[in-house]
C-alpha cells in the first residue's frame, strides 16, 4: 500500500507515468519479499503479484488525486462517491498499452529483486 500511494503520488506530482516508478516498485518489493522470506521458491512469484496490485492501486490513486484536483474536492470525498469500482471503470476505459507495460515491468523487476534479495 505505501509503494501504490508513492507511485499515484509520483505520478500526480509530474502529471504522467514513468517507467522509474514502476521500477522502484517492483524494487521495493521484491526487496521486501526476498529479505523476509528468504529461499522460499514461492516469494518471487508473491512480489511479481504484490506489485502488479501496487502499480495497479497507484494508478487508481492517481487518478483519484486527478480527480480530487480537477473537482476541487478533497481525496476523501473521491474515494467515497466514486469508490474503487468507479476508479477501476475509469482506468479500464483510459488504459493503453503502457499501462500495461507499467504493470509488467514492476512485476518484472519484483520477481528479480526477490531472487537476488534471497541469495
Amino acid at each position: 500500500l505505501v509503494a501504490a500511494a508513492a507511485y499515484g503520488g509520483i505520478m500526480n506530482a509530474i502529471d504522467r507515468q514513468v517507467g522509474y516508478a514502476a521500477v522502484g516498485v517492483g524494487l521495493l518489493i521484491g526487496f521486501a519479499a526476498g529479505k523476509l522470506g528468504g529461499k522460499n521458491p514461492v516469494l518471487p512469484v508473491v512480489g511479481v503479484l504484490l506489485s502488479l496490485g501496487a502499480v495497479y492501486l497507484g494508478q487508481l490513486f492517481f487518478i483519484a488525486l486527478a480527480l480530487a484536483d480537477y473537482g476541487n474536492v478533497g481525496l476523501g470525498e473521491v474515494l467515497d462517491k466514486a469508490g474503487v469500482g468507479g476508479l477501476n471503470d475509469i482506468w479500464q476505459e483510459g488504459a493503453d498499452a503502457m499501462d500495461y507495460v507499467f504493470l509488467a515491468i514492476g512485476g518484472f523487476v519484483a520477481f528479480g529483486a526477490a531472487k537476488k534479495a534471497s541469495d
